[in-house]
């Protein structure tokens, strides 16, 4: 292996975009003909023995760090240790930030500063053939006694020079989407024109001040060739670009609408400025298969806005958009931020009621995180090492807003935006419609991720779905009619089979009936470590509620990995619920009722054995890895003594050489004792 490419994935909002701009410099390298290799790292604490080949003579490791990654600076002495041999590189936007913290770092031995791509590429030209590496641009390097630091070349003006990214990481680490269909992720630009303060992007325009401009498209019949390339191998896929800031410059925008009009089936997501867009501005994203915008709201103050994101954006002008967006029948995401210094109760209950007034909008909330040298205050350290940044929890606390008191807005805008959700789902009949029911249901939620309502079409049929996180139950109180059917579909998120594989523990997702007096089950279904090398898909049952159930009780769901007892409980993942508007009419015939009941009480019971037996067959390795490594260390230890044999006799040799006229005694009986039979 020439290069071994490392993301470090510290769960930040753009993540996904710096996950591509790796897949670039992966395929940059591959298509000179390295040998490249690219390993996904969750977290500056998860075990990298596993993921790095030790025996492994990569020529330069390259560990990837975005803007929160401060805490991960211990993970290159880690990784030096693996690998002794290797230069070691840190690049990304944190590098760049703090470049300083990142060279001082242990186990570091150069940076790439800037945008990685082009710099990269002439640093493996340099290694690869011997060359100097010292004077090549955007690269610090650093030795015994000192530390060069090279400076910045201009940011590649053409973007449509760069190849397509490399995807395999991508593809497999991608955010879940909103639906059954698989995500194709891209990006239409590089940099951003605004100057928010609480974001990234600003600081590295500044460096890049005189260097030509920040913020560049690609070209749409550049953009539209990687969508006619990705599409024909998942022609189902929804296209998600994760762009800082989505182009809205017209011409750009007319001939990319003309390239993509009716090449996308399932729809395009775009993150727009809203004082840039219009209804021609819909009209062509429309055309060119966009189903849903996001728009940033982050506070529903306008004064607030502007001294945090220094734009003249105001709520009425959000308002004609989402209005807009409405009759184009496009769905619209609202974004909010929270926890950001010099906030105020006062204001968080303005954003509160500024949502209230958007109609058909869903909410996405955050908490604010500072980023090296950020435009805002900063009360904390960029990153303890070894330490992850939590995300589901706020960094500015006070007198006036506690932690708590964040949480507790963050899950009020929420669940007003799931309650929309709900109030557009279509309405079923002729089966219980738990999904319908949420807001009756009893559930502990810390944090929004936990649980959310998707409405998707798959086959042509509609499935509004639960999406609940692995280890969290909902619970829906109401007595049971006889007969009554339970129609559901489900399915695991791409994470949740992602922690199937690395655990080699079963997933278990059931439904039980829950009384005073016990729990009755009704639906299980295990997923097990060979279904996590294929992508999830939506699988149905039909549960019918026996009539001996109690007459008041709880239909409960929930999902948990089935690990050893005293191991630590994991909540990766979720499990899409999903409940399909099938009807009774075309469901099971009352003479059927009895025969399913047995039939879907001995899946349950083979399934369940299933698991157990796969348990046992655990263990039963267990025990036999034991079992070999003792054998191995015994032959061990045999062969150990077999050499102490030879060295004695060699030294008894020698010594009987140069002791003539010897008699027979001790000494040989001792020879004779420990020779080989």
């Amino acid at each position: 292996m020439d290069f071994l490419l490392i993301f470090g994935d510290s769960g930040g909002p753009s993540r996904q975009l710096h996950m591509l701009e790796m897949g670039v410099c992966h395929q940059m390298l591959a298509d000179a003909g390295y040998k490249v290799d690219s390993i996904f790292l969750p977290s500056p604490e998860a075990r990298l023995d596993g993921l790095i080949n030790p025996e492994s003579e990569s020529r330069l490791v390259v560990l990837f760090l975005d803007e929160h990654a401060g805490g991960w600076l211990g993970v290159p002495q880690r990784i030096r240790e693996l690998l002794p041999h290797a230069p070691l590189a840190l690049a990304g936007t944190y590098p760049t930030l703090d470049p300083d913290a990142s060279i001082a770092a242990m186990g570091v031995d150069m940076l790439i500063i800037g945008e990685s791509d082009l710099p990269l590429a002439d640093l493996a030209s340099q290694m690869m053939r011997g060359g100097d590496l010292g004077a090549l641009r955007n690269v610090w390097i650093k030795s015994s006694d000192q530390i060069r630091r090279n400076p910045l070349r201009a940011p590649i003006q053409s973007l449509d020079t760069l190849p397509f990214a490399h995807r395999t990481l991508l593809d497999k680490h991608a955010d879940e989407g909103a639906s059954g269909h698989p995500q194709i992720i891209l990006s239409a630009s590089r940099g951003c024109p605004f100057e928010c303060a609480f974001c990234y992007s600003p600081l590295l325009k500044r460096l890049n001040s005189g260097k030509g401009s920040y913020y560049r498209f690609r070209s749409p019949s550049n953009i539209a060739s990687e969508v006619s390339h990705l599409l024909r191998q998942t022609p189902d896929a929804q296209v998600e670009f994760v762009d800082e800031i989505f182009p809205t410059e017209r011409a750009w925008l007319e001939e990319l609408s003309t390239r993509l009009a009716g090449l996308v089936k399932n729809g395009i997501a775009v993150t727009l400025p809203a004082e840039r867009v219009d209804a021609t501005t819909l009209d062509l994203l429309k055309k060119a298969g966009c189903t849903l915008i996001r728009l940033g709201l982050e506070t529903g103050s306008d004064s607030f806005r502007r001294r945090i994101a220094q734009r003249n954006l105001s709520s009425d002008r959000l308002r004609q958009i989402v209005n807009e967006a409405t009759r184009h029948q496009m769905a619209v995401e609202m974004h909010t931020l929270s926890g950001v210094p010099m906030e105020s109760l006062q204001l968080l209950q303005e954003t509160e009621t500024a949502i209230g007034t958007f109609e058909k909008v869903s909410v996405r909330s955050h908490f604010y995180h500072p980023v090296p040298d950020s435009l805002l205050p900063s009360p904390t350290p960029h990153g303890e090492k070894g330490a992850q940044t939590d995300f589901t929890q706020p960094v500015f606390v006070g007198a006036e807003l506690s932690g708590e008191s964040l949480k507790a807005h963050r899950l009020r805008l929420h669940f007003m935006s799931l309650g929309r959700t709900l109030a557009n789902l279509s309405a079923s009949s002729g089966h219980y419609d738990f999904v319908k029911h949420l807001p009756e249901a009893r559930l502990t939620v810390q944090d929004p991720g936990e649980v959310e309502v998707l409405s998707a079409v798959v086959d042509g049929q509609e499935i509004h779905s639960l999406k609940l996180q692995v280890g969290r139950e909902c619970r829906f109180s109401r007595a049971p009619l006889e007969g009554e059917m339970l129609v559901l579909s489900l399915m695991p998120s791409p994470e949740a089979l992602r922690t199937v594989k690395e655990l080699k523990v079963p997933l278990a997702a059931e439904v039980v009936w829950a009384s005073a007096s016990g729990e009755t089950p009704l639906f299980f279904r295990s997923f097990t470590d060979s279904e996590s090398s294929r992508p999830p898909q939506w699988q149905s049952c039909t549960c019918l509620l026996p009539s001996t159930l109690p007459e008041q009780g709880y239909l409960v769901f929930r999902a948990n990995y089935l690990t050893a007892a005293g191991q630590k409980k994991r909540t990766q993942g979720h499990i899409l619920w999903g409940n399909p508007c099938l009807r009774t009419e075309g469901g099971l015939v009352p003479a059927s009722v009895e025969r399913l009941k047995s039939v879907e009480a001995r899946i349950s019971q083979l399934e369940r054995e299933v698991v157990q037996a796969r348990e046992s067959a655990g263990l039963a390795e267990e025990k036999e890895l034991a079992a070999r490594r003792e054998r191995d260390q015994k032959a061990q230890r045999i062969s150990e003594l077999h050499e102490e044999i030879l060295r004695l006799e060699k030294a008894y040799a020698e010594l009987r050489d140069h002791t003539p006229n010897r008699e027979e005694g001790l000494g040989d009986r001792v020879r004779d004792l420990f020779r080989k039979k």
